[in-house]
């Protein structure tokens, strides 16, 4: 699910949305109704219970059914009333709602936000071109979540036209690839700036995820010996293959390393 819907459904469960909304219009059923019977005629119809629910739900969405209606000219101004109300409740709603989607919007842009997410893949670096075609292959397979995590040198989502989530932060921090939900994925691939930083941030990885299927790629695969003191389950493919990454992400054991 994209992450500004599953940030407008949480504020929704958590009633930050709907509660100033809602004070509205119970507010305006509170006081309409006792006025409503002070307006209308003894026994009217549209006062008692079962109906003026009715009436006032229909009148408050500006639908107007037309089964109950006041006589009265003061009923009348009661009605106006309702109306009123029932706008300025719609138009506080779409304020709300507006002010959810541009935050969430901001903290997805911003890469700010936490991924709830599991058996996903976590994508650790970005290198503008490259990062796009490997992306491009994994979403294109359509099996697995897929969370980009760059350093805080890339300010903004490098690929907002992309149905996939952004983290920005330190690679080797703890909290960093939390948010990005490393600990929880299925597969992690280290793809930073060298070789030195592959092994800083495999440590970082295979602490927090000891179990997960990393993938790191090398300029110099002979440095994968080192690597693998850190974890001996590591894959390391060659730097310039995408197509052996993206086979070695989506395929597990699937592409064999050329040292040992």
């Amino acid at each position: 699910m994209p992450f500004f819907l599953h940030h407008l459904i949480r504020s929704f469960a958590q009633l930050r949305t709907v509660r100033l909304p809602a004070a509205v219009i119970v507010t305006v059923f509170l006081t309409s109704w006792p006025l409503m019977i002070l307006a209308e005629p003894p026994g009217a119809e549209i006062t008692e219970p079962a109906n003026y629910w009715w009436w006032f739900l229909v009148t408050a969405s500006t639908v107007g059914y037309g089964d109950y209606y006041p006589v009265s000219a003061a009923g009348h101004l009661v009605g106006v009333y309702v109306i009123v109300g029932g706008i300025a409740t719609l138009t506080t709603l779409f304020t709300q709602l507006a002010g959810v989607i541009e935050r969430a919007r901001g903290r997805r842009m911003k890469g700010s936000a936490t991924v709830n997410a599991s058996d996903h893949v976590v994508v650790l670096g970005y290198t503008p071109g490259r990062t796009e075609r490997i992306v491009d292959e994994l979403l294109a397979d359509g099996a697995r979540r897929v969370v980009l995590c760059a350093w805080d040198e890339v300010g903004t989502h490098p690929l907002p036209d992309r149905d996939l989530d952004f983290i920005r932060g330190e690679l080797t921090n703890d909290g960093v690839l939390r948010r990005a939900a490393a600990h929880r994925a299925r597969s992690v691939l280290v793809d930073v700036r060298d070789d030195n930083e592959a092994l800083a941030v495999l440590v970082a990885v295979n602490h927090l995820a000891p179990t997960a299927h990393v993938v790191v790629t090398l300029r110099d695969l002979e440095r994968s010996t080192s690597l693998r003191y850190v974890n001996d389950r590591v894959h390391c493919v060659q730097w310039h293959s995408v197509r052996l990454v993206t086979e070695e992400l989506q395929s597990p054991g699937s592409v064999r390393c050329t040292r040992n």
